[in-house]
């Protein structure tokens, strides 16, 4: 699709970006925040991403229960450090969103137990300080239909308790079919958009009519083993369905890929304005 999207506006004498505000209706495009994150390397890669004034990080790939600690203070202790830094390090008026993924491992820790979950949550919008904070994959269930239950039974307990964590879908949630199931559930309030997962340019415009549809905010993810071709074009769905955010990629280096998907906007803003 990619290609096809080449060809398409090659062949018109338009912009790869035109051809998709045919599709989604776009009327004038503006750059996008975008979310770096940092791999295993999460201070290091945290600075790097405040110093160049990420808009959403640092991701931190709390992948394990070594990274996450067994009762989660780690995590906790991380989002403190990574509010104090962006004090130290960033300008005064610099204000990002925290966005952490941490792969089921909450669930893990408290048996999937949803008021400790809630409990948990609320302890870390504390440290992070009035910065917005959104978890990815707090938990997980056996399947699909389980994890959809989960998130949802979580996501009313926080809104009751007035905590106002953002809850993000990611694994579990990977056809236009899980996006579906995932917002007519009201399981989250985002939901990573895995372009190589859904396979086609136009399924992840799919996808991000329908969360917005439904009021959610629509994220532009994918992988860091893309490719450049691929940040591009990310780049260039993300512009055209008017995204909260969308990934830098490839890469986990931070600088590479936060360049690349910058840049990829900026040319198609420029080519917008020379192509009709």
């Amino acid at each position: 699709s990619q290609a096809l999207l080449s060809a398409t506006a090659a062949e018109a004498g338009s912009s790869p970006l035109r051809i998709l505000a045919e599709i989604t209706g776009l009327i004038e495009p503006e750059l996008l925040p975008v979310y770096a994150q940092s791999g295993d390397e999460r201070e290091l890669n945290a600075d790097r991403m405040i110093l160049r004034a990420v808009d959403v990080l640092p991701h931190g790939l709390f992948n394990s229960l070594d990274s996450f600690g067994h009762d989660g203070q780690r995590f906790l202790d991380y989002v403190a450090w990574l509010r104090r830094r962006v004090d130290e390090l960033g300008p005064s008026d610099y204000r990002p969103s925290l966005h952490l993924a941490v792969y089921g491992m909450l669930g893990q820790v408290v048996s999937l137990d949803v008021d400790r979950m809630a409990t948990f949550l609320a302890a870390a919008e504390a440290v992070a300080g009035g910065l917005d904070l959104a978890v990815e994959s707090p938990c997980y269930g056996a399947n699909v239909a389980e994890t959809v239950e989960l998130l949802a039974h979580l996501r009313s307990t926080l809104r009751e308790r007035g905590v106002s964590v953002a809850l993000v879908a990611d694994e579990f949630c990977n056809t236009d079919a899980d996006v579906a199931q995932f917002v007519a559930a009201e399981a989250v309030d985002l939901i990573q958009i895995k372009m190589p997962d859904l396979g086609c340019l136009t399924e992840a415009i799919a996808a991000a009519r329908v969360c917005r549809d439904a009021g959610l905010g629509v994220f532009i993810g994918g992988s860091c083993a893309e490719t450049e071709v691929s940040a591009i074009a990310s780049a260039q769905v993300a512009l055209a369905v008017e995204a909260d955010q969308v990934l830098a990629k490839p890469g986990m280096g931070v600088d590479e890929g936060v360049t690349i998907v910058r840049n990829a906007m900026r040319r198609a803003l420029v080519d917008w304005e020379r192509t009709t």
